[in-house]
């Protein structure tokens, strides 16, 4: 858990630390296992994420880089009897967050505005009139040039005609 994190106005404290979805966090898993975890997108398909014995695993942010190194804490201080009691605790969980992670790469900040103020919108006469003469446009040719005026015209049957014709009636019998 990371003690520098800032409190929430909500009041809402987390357990373990929370990473933000732009960021990459690089872990190192010490153990002599695979660490294998589940993480659901946004319309609830689980994906598996495996995080190999001995090596370094790049960790998208968010939920992934959250999850698999909570996972991978939690095992860590389950194989310490010392710190099993104490898991929760957030100086428990920074001092095996700080043994396996290697390197984080934080989101990038937004810029914030210098000055709040007014902001003036208002547009130069002279812009005005430029805009109003590129508008005039000389229509000399035909909308659709390459559109072919109909030389003849058909004309459909009466609907009536149609349904005559094609539903059978009551009085004709089918021959087999």
């Amino acid at each position: 858990m990371n003690p520098n994190q800032p409190k929430r106005d909500d009041g809402f404290q987390p357990k373990w630390r929370h990473f933000h979805p732009q960021s990459t966090v690089w872990v190192h898993n010490p153990l002599e296992h695979d660490i294998v975890f589940n993480v659901a997108d946004e319309f609830n398909n689980p994906y598996q994420y495996r995080m190999r014995a001995g090596k370094t695993s790049e960790l998208p942010g968010g939920a992934v880089a959250t999850l698999g190194v909570k996972a991978l804490v939690d095992e860590l201080i389950q194989g310490d009897p010392k710190d099993v009691y104490s898991q929760w605790e957030a100086g428990v969980r920074a001092k095996w967050e700080e043994e396996i992670i290697i390197r984080i790469k934080e989101a990038p900040l937004s810029a914030q505005p210098v000055d709040r103020g007014e902001v003036d919108l208002t547009a130069p006469d002279d812009a005005v009139e430029e805009d109003s003469k590129s508008e005039q446009v000389t229509v000399d040719a035909p909308a659709f040039p390459s559109r072919v005026a109909p030389t003849s015209t058909i004309i459909a049957p009466p609907i009536a005609s149609i349904a005559e014709s094609s539903l059978p009636s009551n009085n004709t019998t089918i021959e087999e």
